[in-house]
């Protein structure tokens, strides 16, 4: 199209659709990079708190939901049970549980960096569509740029 384009009012209620679409699209994936960046912080606090973890004579605060922890002591600082999803728990000591961790950070890394991509992507469609309507309407009402 020119620099000036011409819209019909069936063009302008489909590029609006896909606004509104790529929004959506916006807002999920934001969202995915927030949980992400969440689990990611819970295994680096995690690692954290491993490499920190004593023989068990100083009491831990233990959470136990709904924001309630408790004071316990830890009798087995060295074998951890490991949630490896599906609620399928697997029995790693401290060093392969950290080792672990480490590599879900990676991955999530590398799932955040293809996500940021994808919203980068569908960012890019929404300025587009932006100054479609920006041209359009700048061709109605020259004082609308």
């Amino acid at each position: 199209m020119s620099e000036v384009e011409q819209l019909s009012q069936q063009d302008m209620q489909s590029l609006q659709m896909y606004l509104e679409e790529y929004g959506q699209q916006s807002e999920m994936l934001a969202g995915q990079l927030g949980l992400i960046e969440q689990r990611k912080f819970e295994s680096l606090s995690s690692i954290e708190a491993l490499e920190a973890l004593g023989a068990g004579d100083e009491p831990v605060l233990l959470p136990i939901g709904g924001g309630v922890s408790v004071r316990a002591k830890i009798t087995d600082s060295e074998n951890m049970l490991v949630n490896v999803g599906a609620d399928v728990l697997i029995a790693k000591n401290r060093e392969e549980t950290i080792s672990y961790l480490r590599d879900r950070i990676t991955e999530m890394d590398a799932v955040a960096g293809k996500v940021s991509e994808s919203l980068s992507q569908v960012q890019a469609r929404i300025e587009e569509i932006n100054r479609r309507f920006r041209a359009a309407g700048s061709q109605i009402n020259p004082g609308l740029q």
